[in-house]
């Protein structure tokens, strides 16, 4: 159970992370705050603020926590930018990420972006950036990858974590994709009209 605290009111869970000995619930609809607990339950504070000043966000979409040193990065939609906090909540920077994404994930030394849809032609729906917002690489294009109606993830979130090791599905595509340092590969195509499913690697 988790303690009844003034500070610790949610409509609903979003997300739910387990990381070491720590909880992090995200309320993405009402409250739109990550909240942190202990995994008896009692609670430990917020990730953040809400509101428009400096590092506070506005619209989150998605969080991740880096198991390393505790940080939580949160993506903001309204004002594309990931904000990092450190293991108690407090800002410590934020970069622009040139884009709307529906999750992101961190792998090493990477954080790892994806939209789920995109209504434009030419627009590409993976990124994956350092720590301070480089841009090491973008790909798959919406023209190239939406292409069959399936694995339909458009409200859901593209990219699927355990531990380090990261998959990634888009909306009316057949393939699942394995991400790795510098690379997204095939792992699972789906032959819709055989219904027969391979696996690559």
């Amino acid at each position: 159970l988790l303690e009844a605290s003034p500070e610790a009111v949610f409509g609903e869970i979003s997300s739910l992370k387990a990381v070491e000995d720590t909880l992090y619930i995200f309320d993405m609809q009402h409250t739109k705050l990550v909240y942190k607990f202990t995994r008896s339950g009692n609670f430990i504070g917020k990730i953040g603020k809400k509101g428009r000043g400096p590092g506070e966000y506005i619209n989150p979409t998605d969080f991740d926590v880096n198991p390393k040193n505790g940080e939580v990065s949160v993506h903001c939609w309204s004002a594309k930018k990931i904000f990092t906090y450190d293991s108690m909540g407090e800002f410590k920077r934020s970069f622009d990420c040139s884009g709307r994404f529906t999750s992101f994930a961190i792998a090493g030394s990477q954080i790892y972006c994806a939209k789920s849809y995109s209504m434009e032609e030419q627009d590409d729906l993976f990124w994956c950036f350092n720590n301070s917002g480089d841009i090491m690489f973008s790909g798959f294009s919406s023209s190239a990858y939406q292409k069959v109606n399936i694995l339909s993830s458009r409200f859901g979130s593209p990219i699927y974590k355990s531990g380090e090791h990261l998959k990634y599905t888009i909306s009316c595509c057949d393939t699942i994709f394995s991400v790795s340092e510098k690379k997204v590969t095939p792992f699972l195509i789906f032959n819709v009209s055989e219904n027969i499913r391979s696996k690559l690697d």
